[in-house]
């Protein structure tokens, strides 16, 4: 069944030193931490195509580590999932603790790294998207000839530069962790509609959050799509438009936006699909209608006067 295959060498190392000596040493290494990505997918292992060389991550402690303080939580590479909702669920932004959630079961959260999930490609999880909404920077560390560095890039610009909505890390890199923002918003918004395990195709995101502005406006809003295998539709000049809005919208300029926001996907994933299509204008509308909720409920002031 297997003719022609051959077993891949398992590389265990210890610290992010032995990682980058692994990597010097054989340059075209596959990264492995949960293997979720990998094992879920249809064809993926084994295959004639596997690299012979295979790096397990699970044995560097520096990658397990998680801090906090009262502006931001920091997490390691090969933290799970499932473990970062266990322990630490109470400080974690809503919008990052429901797409954490909406990922999948225990099963798969419980394997599922948050390094992984953010450089998954083919189909891409629906983390990044909500990272790139929280202003979340990534530790990287690139091996180039004999040199090893890290630097910290912010998740927005690793989409890659062919505009396609592809989070791209460069060639023989590894994110080691990622600093989330804990400071609340006053909007905050998750939605997937499909399932990023079962349907990737025809699967659609949604995350949003901004601080509430003078005069029914926002402050620093953050929007961003995901179609799983297609890309992430995020662009600066779409968050100032949401920032020029004045809420609760007409149906009018709802209808408006929405053509806005069409006009941005085009430009970079053109070919989703009409089931994605659907889902996703079910949830603008349902993420609009929250904001003008919220807007039109009375304040703590007003009500105090009634």
């Amino acid at each position: 069944m297997y003719e022609g295959l051959n077993s891949p060498s398992i590389h265990t190392p210890a610290n992010l030193a032995e990682y980058s000596q692994t990597v010097l040493r054989y340059p075209n290494v596959q990264i492995w931490a949960g293997g979720t990505n990998i094992m879920t997918r249809p064809k993926s292992y084994p295959s004639r195509s596997t690299d012979s060389e295979i790096v397990y991550l699970k044995g560097i402690e520096e990658l397990k580590k998680i801090t906090r303080n009262d502006r931001m939580i920091e997490i390691g590479a090969t933290v799970t999932l499932d473990s970062i909702l266990k322990n630490h669920r109470n400080y974690l932004p809503d919008v990052l603790k429901e797409n954490i959630l909406s990922i999948g079961s225990p099963m798969i959260t419980g394997r599922a790294t948050f390094g992984g999930a953010i450089a998954a490609r083919n189909p891409m999880t629906t983390l990044p998207g909500t990272l790139i909404t929280l202003g979340a920077n990534a530790e990287v560390r690139s091996v180039r000839k004999k040199t090893v560095k890290s630097r910290w890039i912010p998740i927005s610009l690793m989409l890659n530069e062919s505009k396609d909505g592809m989070v791209t890390l460069p060639p023989r890199s590894l994110i080691t962790r990622v600093r989330v923002s804990l400071l609340s918003s006053d909007y905050s918004y998750f939605r997937e509609e499909g399932s990023y395990i079962d349907d990737p195709d025809n699967t659609v995101a949604v995350a949003f959050t901004a601080r509430e502005g003078q005069m029914d406006t926002l402050i620093n809003p953050h929007f961003a799509i995901t179609f799983p295998t297609k890309g992430i539709v995020y662009s600066k000049d779409l968050d100032n438009i949401l920032m020029q809005l004045h809420f609760p919208l007409s149906e009018e300029e709802f209808s408006q936006l929405l053509q806005i926001i069409y006009t941005f996907i085009n430009a970079v994933t053109p070919n989703i699909t009409n089931l994605q299509k659907r889902r996703l204008n079910n949830i603008l509308e349902d993420m609009i209608n929250g904001i003008n909720a919220k807007v039109l409920a009375p304040s703590s002031i007003e009500q105090g006067l009634n």
